[in-house]
């Protein structure tokens, strides 16, 4: 996870609150799985994303009224309604149409315009530059046929001085996977590639980004 601001001249962590430890032995098993989203959401929230106390969506990255917040990838989508409580403009683009109806759905009750979620590729962005004042793009560039490209379009769309917040799965995780998971895993589309930590790092610092932090969760 990197997290980077475009800087004038083109150069370039939703955290709930902490959870209270239960003591004595665990209850019983429960008759139906989990909600993975849930677990999802709870996951992100200790890994330092979603702080209600602070308005970050991740430690570092405040969320503001007059943020213009677009989501690359952006799924259903926790980081645009944690955006939008905030009251910042949401703008999300997905390449699955399925998800982007859920997406708008899950703002349901916010402030928030149904015409800025997008279909769309990552390497071809339909937004025109300099629009947004916080980009974020989470588990997207494993995905793709070019990630140099999706990080242009990212910096193209941002702000001079715009923070972006970009994920992909540690390398670690992902070669423990290729042991144990199925080679579907590894195909279209799911993974094409496995970032290693220099490898993720020098894609984002060659496009002009200045890295003002590298973090591993």
């Amino acid at each position: 996870m990197v997290r980077l601001r475009k800087g004038p001249r083109a150069a370039n962590r939703v955290e709930g609150s902490p959870r209270k430890s239960s003591q004595g032995s665990p209850g019983p098993r429960p008759s139906t799985p989990p909600d993975s989203r849930v677990v999802g959401l709870q996951d992100a929230s200790l890994s330092g994303f979603y702080n209600r106390s602070t308005g970050e969506l991740y430690p570092g990255v405040d969320i503001r009224a007059d943020d213009v917040v677009v989501d690359i990838g952006c799924g259903e989508s926790a980081t645009l309604r944690f955006c939008a409580e905030w009251g910042a403009r949401v703008v999300g683009v997905d390449s699955d149409e399925k998800t982007i109806t859920n997406a708008r759905a899950s703002l349901a009750g916010l402030d928030y315009s149904p015409e800025d979620f997008y279909l769309a590729s990552a390497e071809q962005i339909p937004l025109e530059d300099r629009l947004a004042s916080r980009v974020v793009c989470q588990e997207v560039l494993e995905h793709v046929s070019d990630p140099a490209q999706v990080v242009r379009e990212l910096v193209r769309i941002a702000q001079p001085g715009a923070l972006l917040l970009i994920t992909v799965p540690d390398a670690l995780q992902e070669h423990l996977q290729e042991r144990v998971a199925p080679p579907a895993y590894f195909e279209p589309p799911n993974h094409i590639r496995i970032f290693e930590r220099d490898q993720f790092r020098a894609l984002v610092a060659g496009s002009g980004l200045e890295v003002i932090d590298h973090s591993f969760v």
